[in-house]
């Protein structure tokens, strides 16, 4: 077998000339692994028209995933759910989406003109975050919308609460609707039993997956894998070449193989270790007294199943304050994926380290004992109340108003708190003062906000 890793290291060393993009010229010292980095020459292939050691790529990882056919992508999850997306309903129509999709979805349903129906996942008031989306809120969201093109839904959460995709699959199917699941959090869950079943394995049509989260892959990359006879198999191919740079980096792509070489021949020990270090670092935490891991004994009827390997940290008995606990975290040197409303999540891999474990867990057994409280916030989900179309508000003419002054007015952009990136606002969405209170108290914890700036306002459609 070729390793395009491997290869391009080989390349790397030879004494040819090139006259060639990119213009570092493989000799930008500065930048050292840069001497891999190359361009669609002789011998390696095009991602966008693969037929060697490529298409060999894709046909390996869609073998690892259990997939009739997988697309590697270097734009991320995002360009593959745009694909996805574009492939239901390029043309318009209506698409039933989970109200907790990432904001690559919204922009997704944007750019296509296709009409969303919103459906609500259960809401876990206790943490202020979505749960599954129920088989039944499914079932009756077909019933009432027979013209739907798809069914799309985020399963694992950000969090890690997956739905029940075998039974979703079904209820679509029964009606010849594709369901599309954006699994990106849960690349790793076919490796063990431990964790959720995989959303190809429960019959999902298109999974998506961030290759990057929870898998030894670099950052940017990502895996589109379809199965099933209501997929246009030709249609995601041609999209994959659009929503994507056809530029592809090489250095990506190379770094890919290799963690799928890892992935294909050496992860086994690596594998077994990683699953005991977790499970013994999840026993030693329940002996805290002030926070609290949580466990699948903790979550309520909202959710259907859960990943283990995200840590998500809560207070026992009051909410937790993410600047605190973020500041403790800190100077232990660890830095966790997000610190949210009231709760801190930090993600683990089959790469983490017994060290690392321990560094936490001793992190952790101080913030047990500080004052990490704060004054608990329930948020109620966001209802989604558009007076016009996503597309029609985000080309309107538009004007930034101060968020005092907004209350009423139609929001002309996105406004995400991220991570995770699940809009707040989006465009045509009428303002009340449940969403101005929401980017305030974000802002009072320190919370990262896309599309908002409290001096300069909220972009609104002109009256």
């Amino acid at each position: 077998m070729k390793h395009l890793f491997e290869i391009l290291q080989n390349y790397s060393k030879e004494d040819i000339y090139p006259f060639h993009m990119p213009g570092h010229k493989r000799n930008f010292s500065q930048v050292p692994f840069l001497n891999m980095d190359i361009t669609e020459i002789d011998g390696f292939d095009n991602l966008n028209n693969p037929t060697g050691i490529l298409k060999e790529l894709n046909q390996r990882l869609a073998g690892l995933f259990g997939a009739k056919e997988s697309f590697l992508s270097v734009n991320g999850a995002t360009s593959c759910v745009h694909a996805a997306l574009f492939a239901l309903c390029g043309s318009g129509g209506k698409i039933a989406v989970s109200a907790n999709c990432h904001k690559s979805v919204y922009s997704a349903l944007l750019i296509s003109g296709a009409e969303p129906v919103f459906m609500e996942p259960e809401y876990m008031a206790p943490l202020s975050v979505f749960g599954s989306v129920k088989p039944e809120t499914v079932r009756k969201t077909i019933a009432e919308n027979p013209d739907l093109k798809g069914v799309f839904i985020v399963s694992p959460t950000y969090e890690g609460i997956t739905s029940d995709i075998r039974t979703i699959a079904e209820i679509c199917h029964e009606k010849a609707i594709p369901l599309v699941v954006d699994e990106a959090h849960g690349a790793h869950f076919f490796l063990s039993d431990i964790f959720p079943e995989t959303a190809l394995s429960q019959g999902a049509d298109i999974v998506i997956h961030g290759l990057h989260k929870t898998l030894p892959f670099p950052t940017q990359t990502g895996l589109l894998s379809i199965q099933g006879d209501l997929i246009n198999r030709d249609i995601i191919a041609s999209l994959m070449t659009m929503t994507q740079s056809s530029s592809p980096s090489y250095i990506l792509m190379g770094a890919a193989e290799k963690g799928l070489s890892f992935m294909e021949e050496e992860s086994g020990e690596q594998w077994k270790k990683y699953i005991e270090n977790l499970i013994s670092f999840r026993k030693g935490c329940k002996d805290f007294i002030n926070i609290k891991l949580l466990e699948k004994e903790d979550y309520p009827d909202e959710i259907f199943d859960y990943d283990m390997g995200k840590l998500i940290i809560c207070g026992k008995k009051t909410s937790l304050s993410g600047k605190k606990t973020g500041e403790i975290l800190t100077k232990n040197k660890i830095q966790a994926e997000a610190v949210c409303f009231n709760h801190a999540i930090l993600m683990t891999s089959l790469l983490d380290t017994a060290e690392g474990f321990e560094r936490l867990f001793r992190a952790l057994k101080e913030a047990d004992v500080s004052d990490i409280s704060d004054a608990e916030l329930k948020i109620s989900p966001i209802k989604r109340n558009e007076k016009i179309s996503m597309r029609e508000a985000f080309f309107s003419k538009s004007e930034f108003i101060l968020p005092e002054k907004c209350q009423g007015r139609i929001s002309a952009d996105f406004v995400s708190i991220y991570p995770p990136g699940i809009p707040v606002l989006i465009p045509g969405t009428v303002i009340e003062i449940e969403h101005i209170e929401i980017l305030k108290e974000a802002l009072r914890r320190n919370l990262e906000i896309t599309g908002f700036d409290f001096s300069k306002g909220i972009k609104v459609i002109t009256e």
